[in-house]
């Protein structure tokens, strides 16, 4: 996993410094993947999820911005087998820029990225 750190720190940097504003996908579901035993990568798995943490994966090509995010609100499904999706999202600039939809413009605190401002439903 540290292997992987540098990458996400560059693809985050390419994000914000784009500047990118995806909007259109906002919502659309996606997958974050996880390490896997094998030291491969597999899909967050319903089972898998921490109660009360939101997940934000980078580099999803999935989502337009490449980021993909579940929120701690999201609700468990019963299989804990099945796929824990999350939506695709993109960076924003403050609360009184609004996201689109029903989404607003939220901190999120991430230890390697600091604190960056993206759409959250």
């Amino acid at each position: 996993m540290t292997d992987a750190l540098p990458t996400m720190h560059a693809c985050w940097l390419l994000v914000f410094a784009a500047g990118c504003s995806a909007g259109s996908d906002l919502g659309k579901p996606c997958i974050i993947d996880v390490p896997a035993a094998d030291g491969g990568r597999a899909p967050l798995l319903q089972g898998e999820v921490t109660v009360g943490k939101d997940y934000l994966a980078v580099g999803v090509p999935a989502c337009a911005s490449g980021l993909c995010v579940r929120n701690a609100a999201t609700a468990l499904a019963s299989d804990a087998g099945a796929i824990a999706y999350g939506y695709c999202t993109h960076t924003c600039v403050t609360a009184a820029a609004p996201c689109e939809g029903n989404a607003t413009c939220t901190t999120f605190f991430d230890p390697f990225l600091g604190s960056p401002n993206i759409c959250m439903q």
